[in-house]
């Protein structure tokens, strides 16, 4: 993987050190991922990945909540044109979504 993803392709990597993954993310390009999950049992594991990294948006356990929610602005962080919200939406959504 050289570049984000933007698709129905969600990449999963398993780790056993946390030092592996925390890494991992602040070597990327922007440092900042638009995106991560976290899935772990260990509170103490989910609590260390909240407090050591930085991203757009962090589920924990979790893989749906950053499409579900429609009202959620679009974007990560810094100066990426991503990273900006989502203009309000002037039509109405269908309960079929």
């Amino acid at each position: 993987m050289q570049d984000e993803l933007f698709g129905p392709i969600l990449p999963v990597c398993r780790y056993s050190d946390l030092e592996a993954v925390v890494s991992f993310v602040k070597a990327l390009p922007t440092g900042k991922p638009l995106a991560l999950y976290c899935f772990a049992t260990d509170s103490a594991v989910v609590e260390d990945v909240k407090r050591r990294t930085t991203s757009g948006g962090l589920c924990i356990n979790d893989c749906v909540m950053h499409i579900a929610n429609h009202d959620l602005p679009f974007g990560g962080v810094g100066a990426r044109p991503s990273s900006r919200a989502r203009p309000p939406s002037t039509s109405t959504r269908s309960s079929s979504r």
